[in-house]
């Protein structure tokens, strides 16, 4: 399995846990006086995983990675001869 990959699967499955986390809360009845703490908790999940994982995949940090190995790919090659 490649990096690429990897990220994509990771992302999957951090979607899925937010889903089935958010489905917990429709099923399973939060004390008064935990409910900001399971707010917060779900808060954190979103912007801590979610959000993080595609602005990797989807933004500049993965384009950035990719110029990067470019750079690294033409670095390893031996100089043309003139």
């Amino acid at each position: 399995m490649n990096k690429e990959n990897l990220m994509t699967l990771l992302t999957i499955l951090s979607v899925l846990l937010t889903f089935v986390c958010f489905g917990f809360l429709f099923f399973v009845e939060v004390p008064e006086k935990n409910v900001s703490t399971v707010n917060t908790g779900m808060g954190i999940l979103i912007t801590g995983t979610i959000i993080q994982f595609f602005q990797f995949l989807y933004g500049s940090s993965k384009g950035s990675q990719d110029k990067n190995e470019q750079i690294y790919d033409a670095m390893k090659k031996p100089p043309a001869e003139q």
